[in-house]
Protein backbone atom coordinates (compact mmCIF):
# COMPACT_ATOMS: atom_id res chain seq x y z
CA UNK A 1 0.00 0.00 0.00
CA UNK A 2 0.97 3.49 -0.59
CA UNK A 3 1.51 5.75 1.97
CA UNK A 4 0.62 9.25 1.38
CA UNK A 5 3.03 12.12 2.20
CA UNK A 6 1.92 14.50 5.24
CA UNK A 7 0.74 17.89 3.87
CA UNK A 8 2.19 20.90 4.76
CA UNK A 9 -1.22 22.03 6.64
CA UNK A 10 -0.99 18.80 8.61
CA UNK A 11 2.89 19.62 9.52
CA UNK A 12 2.23 22.71 10.61
CA UNK A 13 -0.91 21.84 13.03
CA UNK A 14 1.11 19.15 14.66
CA UNK A 15 4.03 21.38 14.86
CA UNK A 16 1.88 24.16 16.61
CA UNK A 17 0.57 21.25 18.78
CA UNK A 18 3.97 20.24 19.71
CA UNK A 19 5.22 23.65 20.58
CA UNK A 20 2.06 24.48 22.70
CA UNK A 21 2.37 21.03 24.56
CA UNK A 22 2.51 21.95 28.73
CA UNK A 23 6.46 21.43 29.68
CA UNK A 24 7.69 20.45 32.98
CA UNK A 25 8.29 23.63 35.37
CA UNK A 26 11.92 24.66 35.43
CA UNK A 27 13.22 27.72 36.80
CA UNK A 28 13.45 30.99 34.84
CA UNK A 29 16.92 31.51 33.11
CA UNK A 30 18.57 34.20 33.73
CA UNK A 31 18.08 36.83 31.35
CA UNK A 32 20.88 39.38 30.36
CA UNK A 33 20.02 42.96 31.35
CA UNK A 34 18.55 44.59 28.09
CA UNK A 35 20.59 47.66 28.73
CA UNK A 36 22.34 48.43 31.78
CA UNK A 37 24.68 51.46 33.24
CA UNK A 38 27.91 52.13 31.56
CA UNK A 39 31.23 52.79 33.78
CA UNK A 40 31.05 56.84 32.19
CA UNK A 41 27.21 56.45 33.75
CA UNK A 42 27.94 58.39 37.25
CA UNK A 43 24.73 59.11 38.45
CA UNK A 44 24.11 58.44 42.08
CA UNK A 45 21.08 56.08 40.95
CA UNK A 46 22.73 54.62 38.37
CA UNK A 47 25.70 53.31 40.38
CA UNK A 48 23.16 52.12 43.52
CA UNK A 49 21.47 49.83 40.74
CA UNK A 50 24.45 48.63 39.35
CA UNK A 51 25.52 47.57 42.96
CA UNK A 52 21.84 45.76 43.53
CA UNK A 53 22.42 44.31 39.74
CA UNK A 54 26.05 42.86 40.56
CA UNK A 55 24.29 40.96 43.73
CA UNK A 56 21.53 39.07 41.43
CA UNK A 57 24.23 37.79 38.90
CA UNK A 58 26.26 36.85 41.89
CA UNK A 59 22.74 34.76 43.09
CA UNK A 60 23.18 36.86 46.54
CA UNK A 61 19.50 37.01 46.46
CA UNK A 62 18.31 38.28 49.64
CA UNK A 63 21.22 40.74 49.94
CA UNK A 64 20.38 41.48 46.25
CA UNK A 65 16.32 42.38 47.50
CA UNK A 66 17.08 44.30 50.12
CA UNK A 67 19.30 46.76 47.68
CA UNK A 68 16.76 46.42 45.17
CA UNK A 69 13.76 47.84 47.76
CA UNK A 70 17.01 50.60 49.04
CA UNK A 71 17.30 51.36 45.27
CA UNK A 72 13.51 51.90 44.59
CA UNK A 73 12.79 53.91 48.14
CA UNK A 74 15.76 56.80 47.18
CA UNK A 75 14.86 56.53 43.69
CA UNK A 76 11.51 56.59 42.81
CA UNK A 77 11.84 58.07 39.43
CA UNK A 78 14.69 56.75 38.35
CA UNK A 79 15.33 55.20 34.74
CA UNK A 80 16.50 52.23 36.45
CA UNK A 81 12.94 51.24 38.57
CA UNK A 82 11.67 49.35 36.17
CA UNK A 83 14.40 47.17 36.01
CA UNK A 84 14.97 46.84 39.07
CA UNK A 85 11.37 45.55 39.60
CA UNK A 86 11.53 43.58 37.37
CA UNK A 87 14.73 41.61 39.40
CA UNK A 88 13.19 41.59 42.71
CA UNK A 89 9.83 39.67 40.39
CA UNK A 90 12.65 37.07 39.57
CA UNK A 91 13.93 36.62 42.45
CA UNK A 92 10.91 35.08 44.17
CA UNK A 93 10.73 33.17 41.31
CA UNK A 94 14.35 32.20 41.47
CA UNK A 95 13.54 31.16 45.46
CA UNK A 96 11.39 28.41 44.74
CA UNK A 97 9.57 28.81 47.79
CA UNK A 98 6.31 30.14 46.90
CA UNK A 99 5.50 30.35 42.96
CA UNK A 100 2.48 31.69 43.31
CA UNK A 101 3.59 34.68 44.97
CA UNK A 102 6.24 34.80 42.33
CA UNK A 103 3.26 34.59 39.73
CA UNK A 104 1.25 37.35 41.67
CA UNK A 105 4.40 39.39 41.32
CA UNK A 106 5.27 39.04 37.17
CA UNK A 107 1.56 39.25 37.07
CA UNK A 108 1.35 43.27 39.15
CA UNK A 109 4.31 43.82 37.07
CA UNK A 110 2.99 43.24 33.52
CA UNK A 111 -0.05 45.09 34.61
CA UNK A 112 2.31 48.28 35.77
CA UNK A 113 4.28 48.00 32.70
CA UNK A 114 2.65 46.68 29.84
CA UNK A 115 5.03 48.08 27.60
CA UNK A 116 8.18 47.32 29.00
CA UNK A 117 11.49 45.49 28.02
CA UNK A 118 11.08 43.11 30.21
CA UNK A 119 6.97 42.49 29.95
CA UNK A 120 7.48 39.76 27.63
CA UNK A 121 10.00 37.88 29.45
CA UNK A 122 7.70 38.00 32.98
CA UNK A 123 4.88 36.47 30.71
CA UNK A 124 6.54 34.13 30.07
CA UNK A 125 7.76 33.22 33.28
CA UNK A 126 3.97 33.55 34.16
CA UNK A 127 3.02 31.08 31.57
CA UNK A 128 5.71 28.54 32.84
CA UNK A 129 4.79 28.97 36.96
CA UNK A 130 0.70 29.44 36.46
CA UNK A 131 0.98 25.88 34.35
CA UNK A 132 2.75 23.99 37.23
CA UNK A 133 0.13 25.76 39.94
CA UNK A 134 -2.54 26.24 37.94
CA UNK A 135 -3.91 22.76 37.18
CA UNK A 136 -7.52 22.73 38.66
CA UNK A 137 -7.10 26.91 39.72
CA UNK A 138 -9.35 28.44 37.48
CA UNK A 139 -8.15 31.98 37.85
CA UNK A 140 -4.60 31.07 36.77
CA UNK A 141 -5.94 28.55 34.29
CA UNK A 142 -7.99 32.09 32.92
CA UNK A 143 -4.79 34.43 32.58
CA UNK A 144 -2.79 31.35 31.38
CA UNK A 145 -4.95 31.09 28.28
CA UNK A 146 -4.98 34.80 28.02
CA UNK A 147 -0.91 34.63 27.96
CA UNK A 148 -0.93 32.10 25.91
CA UNK A 149 -3.29 33.41 23.49
CA UNK A 150 -1.41 36.77 23.60
CA UNK A 151 1.85 34.70 22.40
CA UNK A 152 0.04 32.70 19.55
CA UNK A 153 1.16 34.04 16.24
CA UNK A 154 4.90 34.21 17.46
CA UNK A 155 4.50 30.45 18.11
CA UNK A 156 2.94 30.03 14.58
CA UNK A 157 5.84 31.93 13.27
CA UNK A 158 8.32 29.59 14.75
CA UNK A 159 6.80 27.06 13.05
CA UNK A 160 6.44 29.33 9.81
CA UNK A 161 10.56 29.25 10.10
CA UNK A 162 10.44 25.87 9.85
CA UNK A 163 8.37 25.12 7.16
CA UNK A 164 10.56 27.57 5.57
CA UNK A 165 13.69 25.75 5.41
CA UNK A 166 11.78 22.44 4.57
CA UNK A 167 11.31 24.89 0.91
CA UNK A 168 9.10 23.92 -1.99
CA UNK A 169 5.41 24.93 -3.33
CA UNK A 170 3.69 23.52 -0.33
CA UNK A 171 5.49 25.29 2.34
CA UNK A 172 5.18 28.64 -0.03
CA UNK A 173 1.11 27.48 -0.50
CA UNK A 174 0.66 27.21 3.31
CA UNK A 175 2.41 30.41 4.04
CA UNK A 176 0.00 32.39 1.66
CA UNK A 177 -2.93 30.59 3.01
CA UNK A 178 -1.87 31.11 6.49
CA UNK A 179 -1.33 35.28 5.24
CA UNK A 180 -4.96 35.16 3.82
CA UNK A 181 -6.62 34.51 6.88
CA UNK A 182 -4.75 36.27 9.53
CA UNK A 183 -6.45 39.24 10.86
CA UNK A 184 -2.67 39.86 13.03
CA UNK A 185 -0.96 42.33 11.10
CA UNK A 186 2.64 41.77 13.12
CA UNK A 187 1.81 37.72 12.01
CA UNK A 188 1.51 39.06 8.54
CA UNK A 189 4.12 40.92 8.41
CA UNK A 190 6.23 37.70 9.40
CA UNK A 191 4.61 36.19 6.90
CA UNK A 192 5.53 38.77 3.99
CA UNK A 193 9.47 39.02 5.39
CA UNK A 194 9.50 35.05 4.87
CA UNK A 195 8.05 35.37 1.37
CA UNK A 196 10.69 37.51 0.78
CA UNK A 197 13.34 34.29 1.22
CA UNK A 198 11.70 32.40 -1.43
CA UNK A 199 12.92 31.86 -4.78
CA UNK A 200 9.85 31.42 -6.46
CA UNK A 201 7.52 33.63 -8.99
CA UNK A 202 4.73 32.96 -6.80
CA UNK A 203 6.04 34.15 -3.93
CA UNK A 204 7.32 38.08 -5.47
CA UNK A 205 3.64 38.21 -6.88
CA UNK A 206 2.44 37.43 -3.63
CA UNK A 207 4.55 40.55 -2.23
CA UNK A 208 3.82 42.56 -4.64
CA UNK A 209 -0.22 42.01 -3.89
CA UNK A 210 0.64 42.43 -0.26
CA UNK A 211 2.74 45.84 -1.14
CA UNK A 212 -0.46 47.64 -2.17
CA UNK A 213 -3.21 46.20 -0.55
CA UNK A 214 -2.36 45.34 2.80
CA UNK A 215 -4.20 47.68 5.25
CA UNK A 216 -1.11 47.86 7.10
CA UNK A 217 1.64 50.13 6.61
CA UNK A 218 4.05 47.75 8.66
CA UNK A 219 3.09 44.64 6.69
CA UNK A 220 3.73 47.10 3.06
CA UNK A 221 7.08 47.77 4.01
CA UNK A 222 8.31 44.28 4.49
CA UNK A 223 6.66 43.24 0.93
CA UNK A 224 8.23 46.31 -0.90
CA UNK A 225 11.46 44.87 1.11
CA UNK A 226 11.01 41.72 0.25
CA UNK A 227 10.81 42.21 -3.25
CA UNK A 228 13.55 44.91 -3.32
CA UNK A 229 15.95 41.88 -2.21
CA UNK A 230 15.11 39.83 -5.19
CA UNK A 231 17.38 42.44 -7.31
CA UNK A 232 15.74 40.76 -10.47
CA UNK A 233 14.20 42.73 -13.52
CA UNK A 234 11.05 41.14 -12.07
CA UNK A 235 11.22 42.75 -9.04
CA UNK A 236 12.16 46.59 -10.45
CA UNK A 237 9.39 46.50 -13.01
CA UNK A 238 7.01 45.94 -9.80
CA UNK A 239 8.56 48.56 -8.14
CA UNK A 240 8.33 51.13 -10.95
CA UNK A 241 4.85 50.16 -11.18
CA UNK A 242 4.31 50.86 -7.62
CA UNK A 243 6.16 54.17 -8.43
CA UNK A 244 3.57 55.07 -11.02
CA UNK A 245 0.25 53.62 -9.91
CA UNK A 246 0.56 52.98 -5.67
CA UNK A 247 -2.48 53.64 -3.75
CA UNK A 248 -1.01 55.96 -1.73
CA UNK A 249 1.98 58.41 -1.52
CA UNK A 250 3.75 56.78 1.21
CA UNK A 251 3.37 53.34 -0.64
CA UNK A 252 5.22 55.30 -3.80
CA UNK A 253 8.04 56.65 -1.85
CA UNK A 254 8.94 53.34 0.06
CA UNK A 255 8.51 51.77 -3.67
CA UNK A 256 11.05 54.00 -4.84
CA UNK A 257 13.12 53.40 -1.83
CA UNK A 258 13.30 49.34 -2.60
CA UNK A 259 14.56 50.51 -5.76
CA UNK A 260 17.42 51.96 -4.62
CA UNK A 261 18.30 49.16 -2.53
CA UNK A 262 18.32 46.82 -5.40
CA UNK A 263 21.59 48.43 -6.58
CA UNK A 264 20.33 47.68 -9.85
CA UNK A 265 21.70 50.26 -12.59
CA UNK A 266 19.11 49.64 -14.73
CA UNK A 267 16.75 52.10 -12.43
CA UNK A 268 19.10 55.27 -12.59
CA UNK A 269 17.64 56.84 -15.52
CA UNK A 270 13.79 56.21 -14.19
CA UNK A 271 15.08 57.60 -10.60
CA UNK A 272 16.37 60.74 -12.01
CA UNK A 273 13.52 61.18 -14.39
CA UNK A 274 11.61 60.47 -11.44
CA UNK A 275 13.15 63.27 -9.53
CA UNK A 276 13.47 65.51 -12.52
CA UNK A 277 9.66 65.62 -13.90
CA UNK A 278 7.21 64.08 -11.10
CA UNK A 279 5.14 66.86 -10.04
CA UNK A 280 4.71 65.79 -6.17
CA UNK A 281 8.18 66.90 -3.53
CA UNK A 282 7.46 64.24 -1.64
CA UNK A 283 8.12 61.49 -4.50
CA UNK A 284 10.66 63.83 -6.10
CA UNK A 285 12.79 63.63 -3.07
CA UNK A 286 12.50 60.13 -2.58
CA UNK A 287 13.67 59.68 -6.09
CA UNK A 288 16.88 61.63 -4.99
CA UNK A 289 17.26 60.07 -1.80
CA UNK A 290 16.97 56.47 -3.83
CA UNK A 291 19.96 57.49 -5.98
CA UNK A 292 21.77 58.10 -2.90
CA UNK A 293 21.66 54.67 -1.74
CA UNK A 294 23.12 52.89 -4.79
CA UNK A 295 27.06 52.48 -4.80
CA UNK A 296 29.48 53.83 -8.24
CA UNK A 297 29.94 56.61 -10.09
CA UNK A 298 26.67 56.40 -12.31
CA UNK A 299 24.84 56.86 -8.82
CA UNK A 300 26.63 59.72 -7.92
CA UNK A 301 26.95 60.98 -11.91
CA UNK A 302 23.20 60.87 -11.90
CA UNK A 303 22.82 63.29 -8.17
CA UNK A 304 25.30 65.76 -9.94
CA UNK A 305 22.75 65.71 -13.19
CA UNK A 306 19.65 66.08 -10.36
CA UNK A 307 21.35 68.77 -8.95
CA UNK A 308 22.54 70.81 -12.10
CA UNK A 309 19.33 70.33 -13.79
CA UNK A 310 16.09 70.54 -11.73
CA UNK A 311 14.38 73.61 -11.66
CA UNK A 312 12.95 73.42 -8.32
CA UNK A 313 15.33 75.01 -5.66
CA UNK A 314 13.90 72.02 -2.86
CA UNK A 315 15.10 69.25 -5.08
CA UNK A 316 18.15 70.72 -6.18
CA UNK A 317 19.08 71.19 -2.10
CA UNK A 318 17.69 67.51 -1.32
CA UNK A 319 20.07 66.31 -4.26
CA UNK A 320 22.88 68.42 -2.62
CA UNK A 321 22.47 67.02 0.64
CA UNK A 322 22.33 64.00 -0.42
CA UNK A 323 25.57 63.51 -2.63
CA UNK A 324 27.42 65.27 0.85
CA UNK A 325 25.84 62.34 2.87
CA UNK A 326 26.91 59.68 0.02
CA UNK A 327 30.41 61.02 -0.42
CA UNK A 328 31.19 62.65 2.75
CA UNK A 329 34.93 61.99 3.00
CA UNK A 330 35.36 63.91 -0.21
CA UNK A 331 32.55 66.96 0.66
CA UNK A 332 35.24 69.92 0.07
CA UNK A 333 36.03 68.18 -3.74
CA UNK A 334 32.41 67.85 -5.00
CA UNK A 335 31.20 70.99 -3.20
CA UNK A 336 33.67 73.23 -4.98
CA UNK A 337 33.25 72.85 -8.41
CA UNK A 338 29.55 73.27 -7.94
CA UNK A 339 29.86 76.52 -5.78
CA UNK A 340 32.28 77.97 -9.00
CA UNK A 341 29.25 77.35 -11.18
CA UNK A 342 26.40 77.88 -9.17
CA UNK A 343 24.46 81.44 -10.09
CA UNK A 344 21.52 81.15 -7.61
CA UNK A 345 22.66 83.15 -4.31
CA UNK A 346 20.60 81.35 -2.17
CA UNK A 347 22.09 77.95 -3.57
CA UNK A 348 25.77 79.01 -3.06
CA UNK A 349 25.04 79.97 0.48
CA UNK A 350 23.47 76.50 1.27
CA UNK A 351 27.03 75.33 -0.35
CA UNK A 352 28.83 77.48 1.76
CA UNK A 353 27.02 76.20 4.83
CA UNK A 354 27.77 72.86 3.86
CA UNK A 355 31.36 73.28 3.31
CA UNK A 356 31.86 75.26 7.07
CA UNK A 357 29.96 71.35 7.85
CA UNK A 358 32.74 69.74 6.53
CA UNK A 359 35.13 71.40 9.28
CA UNK A 360 38.41 71.00 7.08
CA UNK A 361 41.34 72.94 6.47
CA UNK A 362 40.52 71.68 2.82
CA UNK A 363 37.86 73.91 2.30
CA UNK A 364 39.40 77.05 3.80
CA UNK A 365 41.21 78.57 0.13
CA UNK A 366 37.35 78.28 -0.95
CA UNK A 367 35.75 79.54 1.71
CA UNK A 368 38.41 82.73 1.93
CA UNK A 369 37.78 83.37 -2.08
CA UNK A 370 34.27 83.60 -1.41
CA UNK A 371 34.27 85.49 1.44
CA UNK A 372 36.49 88.10 -0.92
CA UNK A 373 34.93 88.06 -4.33
CA UNK A 374 31.12 86.95 -4.08
CA UNK A 375 28.75 89.29 -5.71
CA UNK A 376 26.36 88.60 -2.77
CA UNK A 377 26.58 90.13 1.10
CA UNK A 378 24.84 86.75 2.40
CA UNK A 379 27.13 84.40 0.86
CA UNK A 380 29.93 86.50 1.50
CA UNK A 381 28.81 86.35 5.32
CA UNK A 382 28.03 83.00 5.43
CA UNK A 383 31.91 82.36 4.18
CA UNK A 384 33.11 83.84 7.09
CA UNK A 385 30.61 82.14 9.71
CA UNK A 386 31.90 78.86 7.85
CA UNK A 387 35.36 79.70 8.62
CA UNK A 388 34.12 80.08 11.98
CA UNK A 389 32.81 76.94 12.16
CA UNK A 390 35.85 74.90 10.96
CA UNK A 391 37.80 76.79 13.58
CA UNK A 392 41.87 75.51 12.96
CA UNK A 393 44.40 77.55 13.02
CA UNK A 394 44.41 77.79 9.04
CA UNK A 395 40.65 78.66 9.12
CA UNK A 396 41.69 81.34 11.70
CA UNK A 397 44.56 82.83 9.46
CA UNK A 398 42.25 83.24 6.97
CA UNK A 399 39.29 85.12 8.98
CA UNK A 400 42.48 87.37 10.15
CA UNK A 401 43.24 88.12 6.45
CA UNK A 402 39.97 89.11 5.82
CA UNK A 403 39.82 91.33 8.84
CA UNK A 404 42.86 92.71 7.81
CA UNK A 405 41.74 93.45 3.95
CA UNK A 406 38.78 95.30 5.70
CA UNK A 407 40.49 97.53 8.08
CA UNK A 408 43.05 98.16 4.86
CA UNK A 409 39.86 99.03 2.60
CA UNK A 410 38.40 101.05 5.19
CA UNK A 411 41.58 103.32 5.81
CA UNK A 412 41.90 103.92 1.85
CA UNK A 413 38.70 105.70 1.88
Amino acid sequence: MKIRPLSFGIILFLALAAIALPAVPRPASRPLPLQAPGPEDQAPDAKQYQAAYLLVLDEKWEQADKALDAFIQANPKSPWVVDARYWKCYILDQNGDDPEKAFKAYEEFVKLYPQSDWADEARTNMIRLGRHAGRGHGDYEAVIKSLEKSTEDEVTVAALYALRESGGEGALQTMIELYDQSKISRLRARIAEILGDFESPRAIQKLAEIAVKDPSPDVREKALDGIAEKKTPEAVRILKDIVAKGPSLENRRRALEALGQTGNASVIPFLKQTALEVPSEEIARAAVEALGNGEGAAWTDALLQAFKDSKRPEIRQSALETLIDKKEKDAVKTLAPLLKDEKEAEMRKKIVELLGDAKSDEAVAVLLDTARKDPDVEVRTAAVSALGDIGTPKAREALIEILKTKIKDGADR
